[in-house]
């Protein structure tokens, strides 16, 4: 519960939920979405390659195409052309949800790049549109005024081991990063490795 994970931070150390900023990939991409939709106080996000649209269950009774007039947080999405599980016109369809309601919110399409095109540990990694979309991620947040610790360079972190960049917490992998102005960055990894 990213609420839960928000206020504990916050309890437990220097974070403050006036500066709270996400990120997410897969399905922390389409968890980030729908986090801007739940929490008014969210600065920024940052949603690589989240299912925009699906069939709704108990377990997942929304998807981010519904919520787009909840979302007040300036969200960029980053999105894989031919990626197969998230089709293009789902990814359209959201920005032009976004801009007709008047949301400050842009996506980003890497033409030749497909799904989980920043994992390194995948066959589907792209080193060019990981580095771009990672560079655009870093400069999203700064535009909103979400520093990170060091701002770490992806080609860096790559070349020294892809866990460095998906810090997991045992029991939620959660990722918490409270910059030198007590922002507060969230980060749902999509899967165990």
């Amino acid at each position: 519960d990213l609420d839960a994970s928000a206020a504990w931070a916050t309890k437990s150390s220097k974070g403050d939920q006036r500066k709270l900023a996400v990120t997410g990939f897969c399905w922390g991409g389409r968890i980030t979405w729908l986090y801007a939709a739940h929490n008014k106080n969210l600065k920024a996000g940052v949603a690589w390659y989240g299912r925009l649209r699906g069939e709704t269950t108990e377990l997942q009774p929304k998807y981010p195409l519904d919520a787009v007039a909840d979302i007040d947080a300036p969200v960029l999405g980053l999105y894989g052309g031919k990626d197969q599980g998230i089709p293009l016109a789902d990814v359209e369809a959201m920005r032009a949800a976004l801009k007709a309601a008047g949301k400050p919110s842009e996506i980003t399409v890497f033409p030749e790049a497909g799904h989980a095109f920043l994992a390194d540990y995948r066959p589907s990694f792209r080193a060019e549109d990981a580095a771009a979309g990672w560079a655009e991620c870093l400069a999203w947040f700064r535009k909103h005024g979400v520093h990170i610790v060091g701002e770490p360079n992806l080609a860096t972190l790559v070349a020294a081991d892809a866990s460095a960049l998906y810090a997991r917490n045992v029991l939620d992998f959660l990722k918490l990063v409270i910059d030198k102005d007590e922002n507060l960055v969230i980060d749902r990894e999509d899967e165990i490795i």
